[in-house]
């Protein structure tokens, strides 16, 4: 039986390509729960998205408690993304539902803040690894990676509403996250995924800052009309 997937129209489409890809995932998502067992719908709108992010946070942490350990690293990894996954899916399904403009800005920033929180976490692992190594060089990447970092998730922050959702999908998480695996699997070192963090966290800045500034001329633009 085919899923009536327009009973649930539940999220904005948008004319931007990252809009389109995660639009695309959440008909996915959908069509399976929907095939599976209608009611299951109903049950994800009891759940609040917050508290899945909240656990994706802890799952993360988790991964990097038992970095040492490959396959308990991949599995809590894995689960971390899940539940990044599953927080946006369920606040765009209870979004015609009970909408409340403060939960979905807080649940925005707050998964903004989970996912950019496994980087923070990869890279304090990493100072704390190379310092029982005497690695200083490694060191001494790791805490200028973090420092950027920590200036990427403060300029986001800094934004107001309109200004993060056009930014909100610049993410080097799940980057970074294959690039651990490719690791376990040994085609690649730490000490390469470390430049490599930094380098791409510096892209993510400057992104970030144009795209700040291409709407910011935008709307100066259209308010001169």
């Amino acid at each position: 039986m085919t899923p009536n997937l327009d009973r649930y129209e539940y999220i904005h489409k948008k004319n931007n390509f990252f809009n389109s890809l995660r639009y695309l995932k959440d008909r996915v998502i959908l069509s399976a729960i929907l095939w599976l067992n209608n009611k299951i719908i109903i049950l994800i709108r009891k759940i609040n998205q917050n508290l899945v992010t909240a656990l994706s946070l802890i799952f993360a942490i988790l991964a990097f408690i038992f970095f040492k350990h490959t396959l308990l690293f991949v599995i809590f990894s894995l689960m971390h993304w899940l539940g990044d996954v599953f927080d946006g899916f369920i606040a765009r399904l209870r979004y015609k539902v009970n909408y409340k403009e403060y939960e979905e800005r807080f649940g925005a920033y707050f998964d903004k803040l989970n996912d950019s929180f496994y980087v923070g976490l990869f890279l304090m692992t990493m100072i704390l690894v190379n310092l029982g190594k005497s690695n200083v060089m490694s060191v001494v990447i790791s805490m200028i990676a973090l420092y950027i970092w920590a200036i990427f998730i403060m300029i986001q922050m800094s934004l107001n509403y309109e200004q993060f959702k056009q930014v909100s999908f610049i993410n080097i998480r799940t980057i970074l996250m294959i690039l651990l695996f490719i690791n376990r699997a040994g085609y690649i070192g730490l000490e390469t995924i470390i430049s490599l963090t930094l380098i791409l966290t510096i892209l993510a800045i400057l992104l970030t800052m144009v795209l700040v500034l291409k709407n910011k001329l935008k709307s100066s633009h259209i308010l001169r009309k």
